[in-house]
């Protein structure tokens, strides 16, 4: 089974991965483990659950994710690149095991801009149309 594996990082509903992998099985794993790793409180933990939630054909499970793997035969898994060492090593360490074939995909870009960063307020009123359309100031 080809497999689109979300994670905490990508709870777009309109995700990428969703729009270019449809022959793929979304699925979002709560393991115990990164859980404890990542320190996440039940509060987070119900957040994730919530936006997960809005992910159309998302299947989840609760378990290890290389039993949720083994269990679903999955022969390809497809995902999105993370700077998160432990996220990185979560899936590297399910995949191998069972030989399965892990494709990482670049992060979408949040805006488009090539000029300096060397202030939050004047980079973001340079690219704020991008996410906000409307005039600055009217509501």
């Amino acid at each position: 089974m080809k497999l689109a594996l979300f994670h905490h990082e990508m709870l777009n509903p309109e995700h990428p991965v969703l729009q270019s992998h449809l022959s793929h099985q979304p699925v979002f794993v709560f393991d115990p483990d990164l859980l404890h790793t990542q320190g996440w409180p039940l509060m987070r933990v119900q957040f994730v659950a919530d936006c997960v939630a809005e992910i159309p054909r998302i299947r989840v499970f609760h378990g290890s994710l290389a039993e949720v793997c083994a269990a679903v035969q999955a022969t390809e898994i497809v995902t999105q690149e993370s700077p998160d060492p432990a996220l990185r090593a979560w899936i590297d360490a399910a995949t191998t095991p069972n030989n399965t074939k892990l494709e990482w995909l670049p992060e979408p870009r949040f805006v488009d801009h090539a000029g300096s960063l060397a202030r939050f307020s004047h980079y973001w009123y340079k690219v704020e149309h991008q996410w906000f359309p409307k005039n600055r100031g009217t509501n």
